[in-house]
């Protein structure tokens, strides 16, 4: 009742409630403000927002609050005194505030405080309650209760009293004194009545609307508050009128407040870049003037059922900042931020306070019918009809008699050709009659199942009246005319809440739930299946684009732009894009060719021409439903969602750009917080020792747009080679960074998804340790190549000394080895073979028998090649450089008589054995790279032969490659005609190992013999 008593009251007044014109957004000390109230605000020339109250500073970037509090362990980093009054920003970018004590100065470089006290007639400091109230290009404007009015120059620190006759009195409201922007005066509220002029050039006061003698204009009148304009008008507000002034005439006018003000009075006023002066109330809220207009152009308050209006009706001060957003004080309640919005947003809910009201806040289905009604279908709820003309809500509800709804579940929600409203609610079909306002159920007849309860959840009217059906459990066509259904695809599917049907190539879209996209093509009575797309995907939306061959299906997992004729992805767009969240409900076109996209935190726009996604500020991040979006022939358009119905005209204004910055927030070292000489933003190089070498940053952007929901990107040049996308994350960490020069750069993307031009740049120098240097380096290297300069030179001498031993001792061990053989063969063997041969010539010469003789020739013959066989198979004994050297060095002295000649090919032997090899195995690995060795040279005749000894896991491996001719291994493996490849197969097959050969890419054979390294 009181709420009705009001709005007609404001009708009467002409006033026009405003709320609906702004969102509105409530700070509190819960969001971090100091207190509960901002006595003075201020944007300043790097767009913070500072408040000023009974506790501190306090400064926010739209997202984060830094508080500064009076501190007596540390003065100089808050405030002295508690009670704020006044809030200035000198040119060099530092703030200027007063207190009871005395002049506040926030040192923004150093982020310190420093203090200006008033002083008695000895000129020692003493406390006094201090209103700071302008600035100019080189001076601070101050009053105090002890000296009076002042003024300070902030590059010098020179002080100037201008009058001890005018003295700060806390009994007025914030507003009770100025100076003017475009004269040397100063503008003050009289403590009696009236106002002063005081022109502190001349040193001359004028007096308006006082009781004194040299009054100069008007009546006497008492003010609360006065806003000086750059025109030269000064607005004066009172209880009972609002006062135009111009004080160069004399003359004024003057402007009945609405019989709705309250006995509060004014309280504060500002003027908006429109012409509208805006003026808060002790009690009544927010009135506006339109300055162009001179009259009273509406009222916004607050309103105990609506979230979207003002916290309270007191507001003793506001701020409208250059971006166009206006702050109030809404003391005790925090501070409100009422930002314009952009497309008139109307919210519906549940509200039986506040019509129209909704049944439930769920909300799944909009159609609207020939009325241009608005029918929302609910989850549980039932269905609402709401008139947009009039906002009016009806309600429809399943109440179990006749004619009423058949569910509370609305699926579906379609109006055909003929106007007539079809409902897919719970597990019945039903349409509307409206004649007789009820539910008509269908009692179908079934052609060709004999399925019950089908679930209707989209509906699509065929030009010859006939409506497609997509259910929970198939694809069906009725037909209203004769009540007949058939089944037409996939009893066994679930379709999702969308279609779309061509009626041109008589392709018909659905989404299996949860499982893809599918087309089929209409053949008479049944569907056949085109294609399908976007597997594992829920289809939540499909919209034909302007050109037909395309088609837009939004889903769980982006929005996709699809060729119409095989489900071909064009272009998809995800949350890197810009969308709000990876879930798309919808993707419905304006008249402009736009794409509105409902999500699952909010909604989004996106320009088909150039993929940019910018997202709709003015509606909160909710949650919508998919099928819960309506185009109106009106061209309004409506989205639903959990919380509530949003209806707004797309057409009403264009995306505007909105100032967005970024600064540092925070800075970490090795993990852990640094503390600077300076603020954070003011610095633009730091310099890393190098013990310092994990650098984290924090960065935020300054937006008020947001709520916090920025995009960010950084790199770090010099490390990074591109961009970094974090998304809504704001902090980047960087370990282990070498030593050198960077330059950490970071951007964000402003309410609209935008990105600013210019990054925010902090160069980054890490030190390098005393080894990481140049020199240290140089003289490194020096010092380690005379090292293994001269223990190389040591190796070779001490390898030299080794082996001229070994020389020795193995010339000396061939020597005895040679004179051995040769004495057992003059002694033993050989002797006899002689005597053998001497008696079988002189057999010869006593026979003459020629057949005798020729059997004796052969004999003889035969003995000596026993003597040389004899002395073949002596050299052939287990060499006695093997006993001594080993495997290696005996095989290396090998390879050097091999390569002794001035012709002979490169022989690279690599090797690495692990233990020492049984001498069977030696002698066998020996006899195998000899015979290869030999075969290569003699049969390949190559350039270069590479020889590999290696063990590994027990066994030892043999490989021998070369880069000559090369021949089939198949059929030397299968023939092996040589005696020499023959042993070698034999001595493998003997140590149970095995051997393969394989030719080579580039030529040549390769030859791997593996065997084990112990004795079996």
């Amino acid at each position: 009742m009181n709420r009705l008593v009001c709005l007609s009251l404001l009708c009467l007044s002409g006033l026009v409630p405003l709320q609906a014109q702004y969102r509105v957004r409530h700070y509190t000390i819960r969001d971090g403000l100091a207190q509960g109230g901002a006595y003075y605000m201020l944007k300043d020339s790097r767009r913070y927002l500072w408040f000023l109250s009974e506790d501190g500073l306090t400064r926010f970037d739209g997202t984060r609050f830094v508080n500064y509090f009076s501190s007596k362990t540390d003065p100089a980093s808050g405030p002295t005194g508690d009670t704020g009054s006044g809030l200035v920003e000198a040119a060099n970018g530092d703030l200027w505030f007063g207190t009871e004590q005395c002049l506040n100065h926030y040192h923004r470089p150093t982020n310190r405080f420093t203090t200006v006290f008033a002083r008695d007639a000895q000129g020692k400091s003493i406390p006094a309650q201090t209103h700071v109230f302008a600035t100019d290009s080189t001076r601070i404007w101050y009053i105090n209760q002890a000296e009076g009015l002042l003024s300070l120059d902030w590059k010098t620190g020179e002080r100037k009293r201008h009058s001890a006759a005018l003295r700060h009195n806390s009994d007025f409201g914030n507003d009770y004194i100025r100076h003017h922007p475009q004269a040397p005066e100063i503008w003050m509220l009289m403590p009696d009545k009236g106002v002063l002029a005081f022109n502190y050039q001349t040193r001359k006061t004028r007096y308006f609307f006082s009781s004194r003698p040299d009054n100069q204009a008007g009546d006497i009148l008492t003010f609360s508050a006065l806003y000086p304009e750059r025109d030269g008008t000064v607005w004066l507000a009172g209880k009972a009128a609002l006062v135009a002034l111009d004080p160069a005439t004399g003359q004024f006018q003057t402007y009945n407040m609405p019989s709705t003000l309250g006995s509060g009075g004014i309280s504060g006023m500002d003027s908006d870049s429109r012409g509208t002066l805006w003026l808060g109330t002790k009690g009544d809220g927010i009135y506006q003037f339109s300055k162009t207009e001179r009259r009273w152009a509406g009222i916004i308050r607050h309103d105990p059922y609506d979230v979207n209006s003002l916290a309270t009706n007191t507001v003793s001060e506001l701020l409208i900042d250059p971006e166009g957003v206006v702050w109030v004080n809404a003391d005790p309640m925090g501070v409100d931020q009422l930002t314009p919005d952009f497309y008139g947003v109307r919210q519906y809910q549940v509200n039986p306070f506040r019509p129209p009201s909704l049944s439930t806040n769920t909300v799944w289905k909009l159609v609207e019918d020939r009325q241009g009604q608005i029918w929302i279908g609910t989850y549980m709820g039932g269905i609402d009809v709401l008139n947009p003309d009039t906002e009016r809500v009806r309600h429809y509800d399943k109440t179990g008699k006749p004619g009423s709804l058949p569910g509370r579940v609305i699926f579906a929600l379609y109006a055909d050709r003929r106007g007539r409203i079809w409902i897919g609610a719970d597990d019945s079909f039903c349409y509307f009659n409206a004649s007789a306002d009820s539910f008509v159920p269908i009692q179908w007849i079934k052609t060709n199942f004999t399925q019950n309860g089908l679930r209707v959840v989209a509906v699509w009217e065929e030009a010859d009246g006939r409506l497609l059906l997509a259910t929970r459990s198939g694809m069906y066509r009725y037909n209203p005319a004769t009540n007949r259904i058939t089944l037409l695809a996939e009893p066994e599917v679930a379709f999702s809440r969308t279609l779309h049907y061509d009626s041109t190539t008589r392709y018909l879209f659905a989404g299996r739930r949860l499982r893809d996209l599918i087309c089929y093509r209409m053949e008479g009575d049944s569907l056949c299946v085109q294609y399908t797309a976007l597997p594992t995907l829920g289809v939540q939306d499909i919209t034909p684009d302007k050109d037909p061959t395309r088609l837009w299906v939004a889903t769980t997992n982006g929005l996709y732009l699809l060729r119409a004729a095989d489900g071909k992805i064009l272009r998809s767009w995800n949350e890197k894009d810009g969308l709000p969240h990876r879930v798309v409900y919808s993707a419905l076109p304006d008249r402009l060719g736009r794409r509105w996209l409902s999500t699952n935190r909010g909604i989004a726009v996106l320009d088909p021409q150039t993929g940019q996604i910018s997202q709709v500020q003015s509606i909160e991040p909710a949650e919508f439903n998919n099928s819960a979006y309506l185009l109106t022939s009106s061209g309004e358009m409506y989205f639903g969602s959990t919380s509530g119905l949003y209806r707004f005209d797309p057409l009403r204004q264009r995306f505007q750009q909105q100032a967005v910055t970024v600064n540092l927030t925070r800075l970490l070292i090795n993990d852990r917080p640094i503390d600077l000489d300076s603020s954070l933003a003011e610095i633009h190089r730091i310099v890393l020792q190098p013990d310092q070498r994990t650098l984290t940053l924090q960065f935020g952007a300054i937006d008020y747009f947001s709520g916090g929901q920025n995009r960010y990107r950084y790199r770090l040049k010099g490390y990074d080679q591109n961009w970094v996308e974090s998304g809504l994350a704001n902090t980047a960490r960087y370990a282990n960074l070498p030593p050198g020069d960077y330059t950490f750069e970071v951007l964000a993307a402003d309410a609209e998804g935008r990105w600013m031009n210019q990054p925010r740049r902090l160069a980054v120098v890490v030190k390098p340790a005393i080894w990481q240097t140049d020199w240290f380096k140089a003289v490194s290297l020096l010092l380690l190549g005379g090292i293994i300069y001269a223990g190389f030179r040591r190796y070779l001498r001490r390898r030299l000394r080794q082996q001229r031993r070994e020389f020795r001792l193995q010339a000396t061990t061939q020597q005895a080895e040679r004179e051995r053989i040769a004495r057992d063969l003059h002694d033993h063997i050989g002797p006899d073979l002689v005597a053998l041969k001497l008696q079988l010539e002189a057999i010869r010469e006593d026979k003459a028998d020629l057949s005798l003789r020729q059997m004796l020739n052969q004999t003889i013959a035969q003995a000596n090649r026993i003597v040389t066989d004899l002395r073949q198979v002596s050299h052939a004994l287990m060499p006695v450089n093997l006993q001594q050297q080993g495997l290696i060095d005996t095989l290396e002295d090998f390879i050097r008589q091999v390569t002794a000649g001035p012709n002979s090919p490169e022989i690279n032997f690599t090797h690495e054995l692990a233990a020492s090899l049984p001498e069977t195995i030696q002698q066998s690995l020996l006899q195998i790279a000899k015979e290869l060795i030999h075969n290569a040279l003699k049969h390949a005749q190559p350039t270069v032969i590479d020889v590999e000894l290696y063990q590994e896991n027990g066994r030892v491996l043999l490989a021998v490659s070369d880069n000559g001719q090369g021949y089939n291994p198949e059929l030397v493996m299968q023939q092996a005609r040589g005696i020499g490849f023959r042993n070698i197969q034999a001595v493998v097959k003997q140590l149970k190992g095995q051997l393969e050969i394989v030719a080579k890419p580039t030529g040549g054979m390769r030859h791997l013999v593996e065997v084990s390294a112990y004795k079996e």
